[in-house]
Formats: structure tokens, sequence, C-alpha cells
């Protein structure tokens, strides 16, 4: 069974009990090791009572738990010599064995990598790209703590290609007079990430509220706004480490601006060069072992600005 069908039947579930959400998550964090969980194991480790468990996968459509056992057992075999395989044998390692950290690392990026390549569909990357690049609002684009650094980056490669990028703050003084204008041609790109920020949460209420579309880059398929997003895409941030991993999140985001330059194809380089241009006029980046100095590079104007030489800026 494909993860992505197991999340889907859970999303159209609409609202959940806490119990329920509670069984959600677990089943999230768990993916794809529920083939070897029992009734009890998930009722236990959910905090839930075994009927709970029971009347949930009822309510997803499946005839009987062994049903829905059954069906995620042939999605694991389906996975050997795979990530997943990977991922049981780093669960049942032994906690005293030594391994080499920056592997280590690798390798549980390449299995977040792997996961997301999974859940989201490829179709729906693409016309996202499509709706970013033909927006004929604004596009603001939000993630909160660490999440910022992400949508800050997101925001200033988009920001090459289109105008009208605007990166929201994690002020939440100055987040009302930032949005206090958004109308429904607008549209919400919000980086959400457990723990889940307060204040992307009211963001993107405030944007749905006003009609934009809301787009959300998350780390579980359930979440707090998994039931208002237009378009979710789920990248795991499982790490080895204290922080979780934001490398397949990245991934998604550089393939989105990769897949929107490719919509501006035939005005791409004027794009280019009118940045180009600026970066020049407030010779923003050093010379130094990338371009030549401006008394060498007098001789030559530059291509693509015709009769304008550095010598001239």
């Amino acid at each position: 069974m494909p993860s992505e069908s197991l999340f889907d039947k859970i999303r159209t579930l609409g609202h959940l009990t806490p119990s329920e959400a509670k069984i959600a998550g677990y089943l999230d964090r768990t993916y794809p090791l529920l083939a070897l969980e029992t009734v009890t194991s998930i009722s236990e480790n959910a905090e839930v009572g075994r009927a709970t468990v029971v009347r949930f996968i009822s309510r997803l459509g499946y005839d009987s738990f062994s049903d829905f056992q059954n069906e995620l057992k042939k999605d694991l075999l389906s996975r050997i010599d795979s990530p997943a395989e990977k991922y049981v044998e780093r669960k049942t390692m032994p906690k005293g064995r030594k391994t080499e950290a920056f592997r280590t690392h690798c390798d549980q990026v390449i299995r977040n990598l792997h996961e997301a390549a999974r859940r989201i569909d490829a179709g729906q990357v693409e016309a996202c790209a499509r709706l970013l690049a033909t927006c004929k609002g604004s596009i603001y684009i939000m993630g909160s703590r660490t999440s910022f650094s992400l949508a800050h980056l997101f925001s200033l490669q988009l920001s090459y290609l289109r105008d009208g990028i605007v990166l929201l703050d994690n002020l939440g003084g100055s987040l009302p007079n930032q949005v206090r204008t958004v109308s429904g041609p607008d549209l919400l790109i919000g980086i959400f990430k457990t723990r889940y920020s307060r204040l992307t949460e009211q963001a993107a209420h405030w944007f749905k509220q006003k009609g934009c579309c809301l787009i959300l880059l998350t780390d579980r398929e359930t979440n707090p706004l998994a039931n208002l997003a237009d378009i979710q895409f789920v990248a795991p941030s499982d790490g080895i480490s204290i922080f979780d991993s934001s490398c397949a999140t990245l991934a998604v985001l550089e393939t989105l601006v990769d897949l929107v330059a490719l919509q501006y194809d035939k005005k791409i380089d004027r794009l280019l060069v009118n940045v180009e241009t600026a970066f020049d006029a407030f010779e923003t980046f050093s010379f130094r072992g990338q371009r030549q100095p401006k008394k060498m590079a007098a001789k030559r104007p530059r291509q693509g600005i015709p009769g304008r030489s550095h010598e001239n800026r």
C-alpha cells in the first residue's frame, strides 16, 4: 500500500477527537514499522484504549485490524533493501554500538529524502510551481524559529524570478501590519514543522479567512493545519542529533525554485541580468577569485548590458 494512501484516508476523516489525533500522530511517527505493531502496542504507545484503536482503524475503511496490518506488511516487504530496511536496522541497533557520526547523519538524511520522494506526488510539485509562477497577487512565505532560515532562503531565491515575494518575520507584534491587506489573489507558503509554531498557525488561519491559497511544507501528515492546506508536502525531519534535520525540506524548496524558473524559460536571461545589474551597482559580492578587478574589466563591457563596463559603475 503506498504510504500516501494511509495518510490520505486520515486527512479525509476531517475532525479528529483528541484520542484519534494521538493515534494518527503515532501512526505517522511509526510508519512503515506499523506492520510490526499490534492493537495493544499502538494502544499503549499512543496512550489510548484498545477499543479506540479498533474504531479508528474501522473509520479508515479497513474491515479489521488484521486487514490494516496485512496491507502494511505488503508495503514493508516491497521495501526490502530500501531505506526502510536500513531504518529497521538502525532502530534495532544496540545503543552501545558506536558509529561514525557524519556517515550516520548522511544515512538518516538519505532515508528522509527517499521517504519524502515516496510521499510527495511529482505532479503536485509541478502544479505548485505553476501556481507560484502565475500567482497574480503576492506570495507570502513564513517559517518560525528554525524554519525561518529556510523561509528566508526560499524567498530570496524566488525574488530572483518574480516580484511580489514577501518574507514574514517571526515577530508577532509586526506580523499583523505585514498581513493586514492580504486578499484572495495572494497565497501563503508556510514551513510548518514539529514543534508547530502557534504564530504560523495563526497566520495560516488569517490567510484562509481572506480567501487565499495555503501551501504547507511540513514533516508530518497529521498536523494542526493539515485539513486547512490547499497543497501539502510532507518531508520527514528525523535526525540523529537533538535537532531535527531540514535536508528533505530544503530539497522540496530547491525543486520548487527550479520548476518555477522553468516556467519563466523565455525571459529567464532578462530576469537574471536585472538581478546581476543590481548586485553590481551595490558591489554586493567580492570580486576576488570570481571576477576580474574593475581596472581590468574596463576593457571589456559585460555581455548582456551593451556599452556598460565595470569602470562606469
